[in-house]
């Protein structure tokens, strides 16, 4: 009686239409304002770069943790990742035939 099937719906039926891009652009440019408005308002300068380095050094960090894992992932299952790509752990020359 509550089932109206919305979701099964919502999920057959895919929309073309993507707001990833219009949310990240969204987000880049509320954070892009709050750091102007910040630097014209406050007489902070030295404060505002630390934070903007602060932001950097994170997202440096969580690249190099993406790809370390993405690594170490690889070094633990060689025999899985074998079964999936056909040329892995093979010389340059076997794998483009």
């Amino acid at each position: 009686m509550l089932y109206s099937g919305t979701y099964d719906r919502l999920d057959e039926d895919p929309s073309c239409f993507n707001l990833s891009p219009i949310i990240t652009a969204s987000s880049i440019e509320y954070i892009a304002a709050q750091f102007l408005l910040s630097l014209t308002v406050s007489k902070s300068f030295k404060m505002m770069v630390l934070v903007g380095a602060y932001s950097v050094l994170i997202l440096i960090m969580a690249y190099i943790a993406t790809y370390l894992h993405r690594y170490m992932y690889i070094l633990q299952n060689p025999e899985q990742l074998k079964s999936m790509y056909s040329g892995f752990g093979r010389p340059k020359k076997e794998r483009m035939r």
